[in-house]
């Protein structure tokens, strides 16, 4: 998940690696010994069997167990699949866990009391300086502007109720003056039926995704958002990923976006009718100094607020933990047959989301999110393969 490799280049930027080594690994990866020389086990969204076993065998070694949440998992949305022994597995791991970190103030306040020492914390995402000098500059306007959205596979709901209204209106005055991209999430529509050109780009790793968005030279990203409970828990990852590849983001007009965009100074934020995203969106278009003003402004803003500086500062106050080494309690007595579990319970998983699927969209509709969803990991995997080898 993209907020996973967040999360750890994030964490590679605040730790001294000097004082702590830090490891990242995939929890059917992780081992007895493992376990028994860690100091301290961040979980990251540890909603199965076999991630409960991990934060138990690390409570019998003495681990300091830090809970990692960016979205409100325990109350899912009806529209997404909430498989019954996931919330489990996520309730017992945060009750023994001794403290919940979080991006959102709000997940802080509801399950810091659930915790062992009933204790939160709120942590930002650090922007390294190198990646801050990184974001392109554009001083000229290209001839065509260029649009995109980048987003994981199950927000193609929001291309059908936000953009495509757009893009259809943009088709009678824009034909030849802009362009579209869409990237890890796929329209449904025949990408040929507008004037100008239209493309979707399959999702890729995040540190390719940063490289592909910096060499691409996008105007205007688009971030629409449903204003419900469950959303305004979310991060507003947007901002970054968009300030970082110097492009001015269309926000919906609710939280996450209203904690850190202020409307026409570091980017737009549109109410979520049809007629107010078509305003902002030509108002962004029609505008070059503006969008480099909201550019050159957010910009500033990653570099005050979100710096690894700044960011490093909260946690040594706020997470002094990360910094101490545990008092051994005794020896990890971690075995395979929670593996051998877990995969039974992926097996299971399989069936529990065809049939949820099956009856929120129809064969047809799960068939299609099978053959995306095979398609997004396999690409996923190769395009990895080839990052690091």
């Amino acid at each position: 998940m993209a907020s996973v490799e967040g999360m750890k280049l994030g964490f590679k930027g605040l730790i001294n690696e000097n004082d702590v080594s830090l490891f990242f690994k995939k929890n059917t990866c992780i081992n007895r010994k493992d376990i028994n020389d860690a100091d301290i086990l961040v979980m990251i969204r540890p909603h199965n069997f076999l991630s409960q076993k991990i934060v138990e065998a690390g409570k019998e070694t003495g681990c300091f167990v830090i809970f990692f949440m960016d979205d409100d998992m325990f109350d899912l949305p009806s529209d997404l699949h909430s498989i019954p022994w996931r919330i489990r597995a996520l309730r017992k791991n945060l009750s023994m866990s001794d403290i919940i970190l979080t991006p959102n103030p709000y997940i802080c306040q509801k399950y810091k009391e659930k915790t062992c020492q009933k204790r939160g914390v709120t942590i930002d995402t650090p922007v390294s300086e190198e990646d801050i000098n990184k974001i392109p500059d554009k001083r000229q306007q290209n001839n065509i502007v260029k649009l995109v959205y980048a987003a994981s596979g199950h927000h193609s709901m929001s291309i059908n109720k936000y953009i495509l209204p757009i893009l259809e209106q943009l088709n009678n005055k824009y034909k030849d003056k802009v362009s579209m991209t869409f990237i890890g999430v796929k329209p449904e529509f025949d990408l040929k039926k507008f004037d100008f050109p239209v493309q979707y780009i399959k999702a890729m790793t995040l540190e390719e995704y940063r490289k592909w968005m910096n060499s691409q030279e996008y105007d205007i990203g688009f971030a629409p958002l449903d204003d419900t409970p469950f959303n305004n828990k979310k991060y507003f990852n947007k901002f970054f990923e968009y300030t970082l590849a110097g492009v001015v983001g269309i926000y919906s007009l609710c939280k996450p976006y209203t904690f850190v965009i202020e409307n026409e100074i570091n980017g737009f934020l549109a109410d979520n009718t049809e007629n107010d995203w078509l305003r902002k969106t030509v108002l962004a278009i029609d505008n070059n100094s503006l969008r480099r003003k909201c550019v050159f402004n957010a910009k500033m803003q990653l570099s005050n607020q979100f710096s690894e500086g700044a960011i490093r500062d909260t946690i040594k106050k706020e997470l002094p933990e990360l910094a101490q080494k545990k008092i051994c309690k005794g020896n990890c007595k971690y075995i395979i047959l929670p593996h051998i579990i877990y995969k039974i319970d992926l097996i299971l998983e399989l069936f529990y989301l065809f049939f949820f699927y099956l009856k929120k969209v129809g064969l047809n509709k799960t068939l299609k999110k099978i053959i995306n969803h095979i398609e997004t990991v396999r690409n996923y995997r190769v395009r990895k393969e080839k990052i690091y080898k």
